[in-house]
C-alpha cells in the first residue's frame, strides 16, 4: 500500500488496485513516512522509496537556527514548494544573505523523535523574487525527476522498421513553428479519379520503449512533457529520443500505428487500423497549411468536414478533427478488447453554465469539470465530445496515457494475446499529475504576467459569493480566468457585504463589477498564497 497527501495533514492510503481504502488526519500516525512511501494500512513506514528532488525556500535569513551541522553549518528550516512533503531542516553555509533563498534538497533521514525530517542541500538557485530564478524553480516544482542515464530504444524497434509496409502517398504534418516532437502525420493517396484514402499516423512509441524499462518507468512518473513560455520543453521523454529518434522528421523513416480512411465523394467507404512505417515527405506550419492549394489538401478539408458532421475551416480544426476521430476509434479498438484507459467528461452542472453564461459567453467552458482517466470498463462518455469511447492515443511522445494505450493496441492489432500492468493503479496516478500540469500553467501564468505587470490593477466581475468558506470568485476577463479570492463576508439585510481589513464594508452581488489589485509576496511557497489579493469598488 502507498502512502498519498497533498498537505502532509490529510492522508489517503492507496491500495495495488489504486484504490483509497483508509483516510487519516494528522501526522502523528503518519511519521515518518512520505508521499509514495510503502506503508500498512494504518500509515506505518514499510519502505522507503527513492524521492525526487524537493525544490522549496531555505530561510536563510531567518533569525532562528536549527542546530549545526558535523561540519559547523547552520542548519536552516526548509519549507518544499510541494505541499505533499513536510517542513525540513537543511545544512548551509550561505552567509549574509539579504532574502531568503530557492534550493534544491534532497531527503536523507527523519531520526526518530526528530520533529522535522534532515535534507542534504544539492543547490542554491538564487533568492526569492529573481524573476528567472523562480521560472526555474516553477519547472523543476512539478517536474523534479532526471532523465534517465541510459535512453535507448529498443532492438525490436529497429526490426520492425525492416519488416513493416510503408505508407504509400504524400506524407505531411501540420504544427506549430519550432515543433521538434512530431507525434502524427497525414497521408494522402489518390487510388482512383474520385477515391483517395486518407491515413492518420502516429509515432510508435509503444514499440520503442519497452515496458517496465527505465525510460518506462521515468515516463510514468512524469506523466507528461511540459511546455514553459520561452524556455525548452520539459519532455516526457528525452530529447534525443522525442525529437530526433522517435519524432517523425522530414525524410526519417519511422514505426506507425495507422488508421487508414478509404473516401469518395459519396462518403467514407471503410476504415482499417495497420502497423506500418512513414516517411515524412513535407512540414507546414498551420498558416503554411490554410494557404496550401494542392489538390491533396482540398479532398483533405472535405474528408475532415465529413468526419466532424460540420465545416472546419482552419488548419488547426482540421487537425483537431482527425485527432478526436483516431482517439475515438483507438477507444473502441481497445475497449473491445477488454483493455486500455479512456477519457471521460462529466455534464456541466446546467445551472451553474446558465449563470456563468449570463455574466460573460466565454465562461461557458468554466463551468465544465476537468476530463479524467478511467479504466476501460468504467460507465460514462466523454461529454464534451458527446463520445462514448475516447482515449488518449494521438501524442505517445507527450502523455503516457497514450503510450500506455498504444501498448494495448499492439497487442489487439497482432492478436498476440499479451497483457499490461493493471490501468486502476495508473489512471488514479495520472490523474493527479494531470493536475499538477495545469498547476503548472496556472502558477507560470502568475510569473509571467501577474509579477512582471506594471499596473496590478485590473477589472473583475464577481462570478461567485460563498458566505459559508468566506470567500468570492471572479472573472478576470483580460486575463481569462477565474481567481477565488479569500476575504471576509458578512449577511446584512439580505445582502451581502465585503469587509476588508480596515473594516471599511461595501456591498456585493454577483454579475457586479469591480476592481482588483495585487501584490506579490515572494517569501510564500505557493503561487496562490504569494499573491495577495485587494477588491475595491470599481
Amino acid at each position: 500500500m502507498t502512502l498519498e497527501t497533498k498537505d502532509y495533514l490529510n492522508f489517503n492510503i492507496i491500495n495495488d488496485e489504486g484504490e483509497c481504502i483508509k483516510m487519516i488526519q494528522g501526522v502523528e500516525k503518519i511519521v515518518p513516512a512520505l508521499p509514495g512511501d510503502k506503508v500498512s494500512q494504518d500509515g506505518e513506514l514499510l519502505k522507503r522509496i527513492s524521492h525526487p528532488p524537493i525544490i522549496g525556500i531555505l530561510y536563510v535569513n531567518s533569525k532562528v537556527k536549527y542546530g549545526i551541522t558535523s561540519k559547523g553549518k547552520p542548519i536552516y528550516l526548509f519549507e518544499p514548494y510541494n505541499k505533499a512533503y513536510p517542513l525540513m531542516i537543511v545544512g548551509s553555509s550561505e552567509k549574509g544573505a539579504t532574502s531568503n533563498m530557492i534550493a534544491i534538497v534532497t531527503f536523507e533521514a527523519w531520526d526518530k523523535g526528530s520533529k522535522f525530517p534532515r535534507g542534504g542541500l544539492q543547490k542554491i538557485l538564487g533568492p526569492c523574487g529573481n524573476h528567472a530564478v523562480e521560472r526555474e524553480m516553477l519547472l523543476l516544482r512539478y517536474s523534479p525527476w532526471s532523465y534517465p542515464k541510459k535512453v535507448e530504444i529498443s532492438q525490436s524497434y529497429k526490426e520492425q522498421l525492416e519488416r513493416r509496409p510503408l505508407i504509400k502517398g504524400y506524407t505531411f504534418n501540420i504544427d506549430p513553428p519550432g515543433c521538434e516532437d512530431v507525434d502524427d502525420v497525414v497521408t494522402m493517396q489518390r487510388i482512383s479519379d474520385s477515391k483517395w484514402i486518407l491515413t492518420i499516423s502516429i509515432t510508435d512509441v509503444a514499440t520503442a520503449i519497452e515496458d517496465g524499462s527505465s525510460l518506462d518507468i521515468y515516463a510514468r512518473k512524469v506523466g507528461q512533457s511540459l511546455y514553459p513560455e520561452g524556455q525548452e520543453p520539459k519532455h516526457m521523454l528525452p530529447p534525443s529520443i522525442s525529437t530526433k529518434e522517435l519524432s517523425l522528421v522530414k525524410g526519417a523513416y519511422r514505426n506507425a500505428i495507422s488508421l487508414a480512411i478509404t473516401w469518395s465523394p459519396e462518403g467514407i467507404e471503410s476504415q482499417s487500423w495497420v502497423c506500418s512505417k512513414v516517411a515524412v515527405d513535407d512540414a507546414y506550419s498551420y498558416k503554411e497549411a490554410q494557404v496550401e492549394t494542392m489538390e491533396e489538401f482540398q479532398v483533405l478539408k472535405k474528408i475532415v468536414n465529413e468526419l466532424a458532421g460540420t465545416e472546419r475551416s482552419t488548419s488547426e480544426e482540421w487537425v483537431e478533427t482527425l485527432m478526436i476521430h483516431y482517439n475515438s476509434e483507438a477507444g473502441k479498438l481497445i475497449k473491445s478488447n477488454s483493455m486500455g484507459i479512456l477519457r471521460h467528461h462529466s455534464e456541466p452542472d446546467m445551472e451553474k453554465l446558465n449563470s456563468l453564461v449570463a455574466i460573460d459567453e466565454s465562461l461557458a467552458k468554466m463551468a465544465y469539470a476537468s476530463a479524467t482517466y478511467v479504466p476501460w470498463d468504467t460507465p460514462g462518455k466523454h461529454w464534451g465530445l458527446k463520445l462514448e469511447d475516447y482515449a488518449h492515443a494521438s501524442s505517445p511522445l507527450r502523455r503516457y496515457a497514450d503510450l500506455y494505450n498504444q501498448r494495448c493496441m499492439l497487442i489487439a492489432l497482432k492478436n498476440t494475446g499479451g497483457q499490461v500492468q493493471s490501468s486502476k493503479s495508473l489512471c488514479r496516478t495520472l490523474n493527479i499529475l494531470q493536475k499538477s500540469a495545469k498547476s503548472f500553467e496556472r502558477d507560470e501564468f502568475f510569473i509571467n504576467t501577474l509579477a512582471s505587470s506594471k499596473a496590478p490593477v485590473v477589472p473583475g466581475i464577481i462570478t461567485e459569493i460563498n458566505m459559508d468558506k468566506q470567500f468570492i470568485k471572479l472573472f478576470v476577463k483580460d486575463w481569462n480566468r477565474i481567481v477565488r479570492i479569500k476575504t471576509k463576508i458578512v449577511l446584512d439585510f439580505d445582502k451581502f457585504w465585503l469587509e476588508k481589513k480596515d473594516g471599511q464594508t461595501f456591498p456585493i452581488d454577483v454579475k457586479q463589477e469591480v476592481k482588483l489589485s495585487y501584490h506579490i509576496n515572494y517569501e510564500k511557497a505557493q503561487w496562490k498564497d504569494k499573491i495577495v489579493f485587494n477588491v475595491n469598488y470599481k
